[in-house]
């Protein structure tokens, strides 16, 4: 067998920039392979897995090689359970159709030889990768001519052509685990719908990333027709499990399933093709058209979100949406058409055809960029969203091609004053950061500013810049104030995403600003019968005298007269002055805890509106939780060790809360006074600021406790006890505390502490105590 030679070292970087007036095309990788010279060598199959680690070759002379352009690694497999040739009875290929894949995860790969067991040798080779060793080998009666693998290795299709009388047949075999090599099922298609005849070869077969769903193509001899199937292979009985067992009139060409096995499609030699949805089992479709030529169809691809299907015939690829029907929208001539291949998404298209290799998008059929590499195989991986990969096979040659995108945005005026009803323009100006020609989609927007954006669309090739005009006209009634303008921009064939802000201030008109004096009235904790004020601060930052009305709304969730009533409901404010005006309440006796009320006062005047919102719980639970991992350690003299103190709030409000610690005695509940008191030379560090935390949220902290230098084993020992404790000034009674032990018995506040065994030697033992401490209240 004859050695696969490799040079060059590694990938290009990420971020290639190249000047403007360069040609905006992939980057070639300093790596190369070349798979012989004699023209039986060509690659005639090739596969390349989605993290773009290796691509893996078929050869016409029945060669196999896995290639790792990253390594400059070369892998000849076959190197054992091949017949010689010698005794190879034909090409691993039939009709320039080969047979190999590469699991998504880039572990394993799986070749369709055509060696009988009447040879010695086996139709279905499967490696582990790296090792580069043949884990196993399957043998059947018939040549195998298509396969697949799962994700993850474990579950293996492959498809063979008919043999003497015997039909081809789709083989679903376990790649992995004990069993490895065994079949799940078998199939052939004796029958389809109500046709009925002799199977005939295995044209192509799909199966999903999670090795759930198979599709397989049967050509039906002597019936003109083809057959298309799905099965699932984790059903109890797989092989009866058909979800989809159609016939369709003609040869099919093609068959492509979505990773997801969400979608798949099959195209004919009329030039037909078809569409089907698999929803958990229960088929949609198909939905078929027909190209204008007739040409056989070459190859087909269709996203896992259903978004588009791509169809190469031959002389051109057509893009199609995917809906009722296949609405197809756009056509890119590409002469001789060979291979072609699509990023799951759809968003990316290459194909190789006689004049070379074509890169297309989703959104048009113009040429982004060519490669001079006529009848190429092609193959695309995606590592990432802003990351393309593309192998290329020409002949004995094996290229390896980078295609990076990335983008920035800024304005040089971060500042700009606006006049209502006036129109006022500013410029963002956008750089391709990438190695390939990119389209940017703008959009953006700011309340109280109408924005436009022109041109809403920006194609830039690597390297280039490019500046789309921001147009902001404030409403007739913006007040004035500063608004944040948010400009977007968004890359469809990589999904990159960027912004730029800047601010926007409107002159001339007055405007106020409603807040509550206690920014705890947020969310206020309030309890039947209740007599609640709620203090609403108005301040006018502007420089002319406002006159306001004031309007209060309520919206509760159950229907209860909460008595609200505003202090006034007119007035002024002077220019830069600050007013208030009081909402007064009384909580129905009869209010279930739980209950909500959310009261909004608003302010009105000729041009302003402002308004400022309040929030009242009826007995709010306010519980917390505390764990300190792990409970106990032994340290050091002189030395620290860490600790992990994780507090959660479980009750239904967001609570203040700070941590404080102290020596644990067996009549101290909870911790008071100085902190370090009694602590005899121990040092411990908690972070004891205040913090918020949401209903369901939890926050880690680390607590860092040091021993003496000059403590003896088994003599000194600390117990520490570690308290979370609300600090919500609306609380009332906020100091009454309920302590729970580690081990969370409520009310047990002189549960025993732990003991700690010293260490043997010079380690000291340290054990903690977690309690939870929290404002409580009970109505007398």
């Amino acid at each position: 067998m004859r050695a696969l030679v490799a040079s060059g070292l590694a990938l290009l970087a990420l971020a290639v920039l190249l000047p403007p007036a360069q040609a905006a095309a992939p980057q070639e990788q300093a790596w190369k392979a070349d798979l012989g010279s004699v023209p039986a060598g060509a690659a005639q199959a090739m596969a390349f897995d989605p993290q773009g680690q290796r691509i893996a070759v078929v050869t016409g002379d029945t060669q196999n090689a896995i290639l790792q352009p990253d390594n400059d690694f070369v892998l000849v497999p076959y190197d054992s359970g091949k017949p010689s040739a010698e005794n190879d009875t034909e090409d691993i290929n039939q009709e320039g159709k080969g047979s190999v894949a590469l699991s998504a995860n880039g572990n394993f790969a799986v070749a369709g030889g055509n060696y009988s067991a009447a040879t010695g040798g086996a139709n279905v080779f499967f490696y582990q990768l790296p090792d580069l060793r043949a884990s196993w080998t399957a043998a059947h009666a018939d040549p195998t001519v298509a396969v697949a693998v799962s994700a993850d290795g474990a579950v293996v299709a492959a498809g063979s052509r008919s043999s003497g009388s015997a039909p081809g047949k789709l083989y679903v075999l376990r790649g992995t685990g004990g069993s490895a090599g065994q079949e799940i099922f078998e199939r052939s298609a004796t029958r389809c719908d109500s046709v009925q005849g002799t199977s005939g070869d295995v044209v192509s077969l799909g199966l999903s990333d999670d090795g759930k769903w198979v599709a397989v193509a049967f050509r039906m001899t002597g019936t003109g027709s083809s057959c298309v199937q799905l099965y699932d292979s984790t059903s109890v009985n797989p092989k009866y499990s058909r979800v989809v067992n159609s016939t369709i009139e003609g040869d099919v060409t093609a068959l492509h399933m979505s990773p997801n096995g969400a979608w798949f499609a099959a195209g004919t030699s009329q030039g037909r093709f078809f569409v089907w949805r698999n929803q958990q089992g229960t088929a949609q479709g198909p939905l078929q058209t027909q190209l204008g030529s007739g040409a056989s169809i070459v190859a087909l691809r269709v996203a896992s979100d259903g978004s588009g299907l791509v169809v190469a015939d031959g002389g051109s690829v057509t893009h199609c949406d995917i809906g009722t029907e296949l609405d197809c929208d756009w056509n890119a001539p590409v002469a001789g058409v060979r291979s072609l291949d699509a990023t799951p998404d759809g968003q990316y298209i290459v194909a190789g055809g006689s004049g070379g290799v074509v890169g297309l998008q989703a959104g048009s059929n113009a040429t982004l960029w060519t490669l001079d590499a006529p009848n190429a195989l092609v193959r695309l991986a995606r590592p990432g969203a802003s990351d393309l990969r593309i192998a290329v096979a020409t002949g004995t040659t094996v290229r390896a091609f980078h295609l990076g995108f990335g983008f920035s945005l800024s304005t040089p005026t971060p500042q700009v004053t606006l006049n209502p009803g006036q129109p006022t323009q500013v410029q963002v100006q956008a750089t391709n950061s990438g190695s390939a020609v990119d389209t940017l989609e703008f959009s953006g927007g700011s309340p109280g500013v109408q924005v436009s954006i022109s041109p809403l669309n920006l194609t830039l090739r690597p390297g280039e810049s490019g500046n789309v005009t921001v147009t902001l006209v404030p409403n007739a009634g913006a007040v004035a104030q500063a608004y944040t303008v948010r400009i977007d921009a968004r890359s469809p064939a990589s999904g990159t995403t960027g912004s730029v802000s800047f601010l926007a201030s409107v002159a001339g008109q007055p405007r106020v600003v409603l807040g509550l004096q206690d920014a705890s009235q947020v969310d206020k904790a309030v309890f039947q019968g209740d007599d609640v004020t709620v203090v609403v601060q108005v301040a006018n930052p502007g420089n002319q005298r406002v006159e306001l009305s004031y309007e209060l709304e309520q919206r509760t969730n159950v229907g209860q007269d909460w008595s609200a009533s505003l202090s006034r409901t007119s007035g002024s404010v002077d220019a830069y002055g600050v007013t208030t005006v009081s909402l007064s309440l009384r909580v129905p006796f009869n209010a279930q805890n739980g209950t909500e009320n959310v009261l909004t006062v608003t302010a009105r005047g000729e041009g302003v509106l402002s308004n400022v919102s309040a929030r009242l719980v009826v007995n709010p639970i306010f519980t917390a939780s505390i764990s300190v991992i792990p409970q106990s350690k032994v340290v050091v003299p002189g030395k620290s060790v860490l600790y992990d103190v994780v507090v959660s709030n479980n009750g239904t409000l967001r609570e203040q809360y700070k941590l404080v610690f102290c020596r644990a005695l067996p009549d101290q509940v909870p911790c008071i006074g100085n902190a370090t008191l009694g602590l005899e030379g121990w040092s411990v560090a908690l972070d004891g600021n205040p913090f918020y935390l949401d209903h369901g949220e939890s926050k880690a902290f680390q607590l860092s406790v040091a021993a003496p230098r000059g403590a003896i084993a088994g003599v000194d020992k600390l117990a520490l006890q570690v308290e979370v404790v609300s600090t919500n000034p609306f609380h009332k009674l906020r100091d009454s505390r309920l302590v729970i032990t580690g081990v969370q018995e409520q009310g047990n506040a002189n549960a025993p502490k732990p003991t700690f065994t010293p260490g043997p030697e010079m380690p000291l033992a340290l054990g903690l105590v977690a309690a939870a401490a929290w404002a409580a209240r009970r109505r007398a």
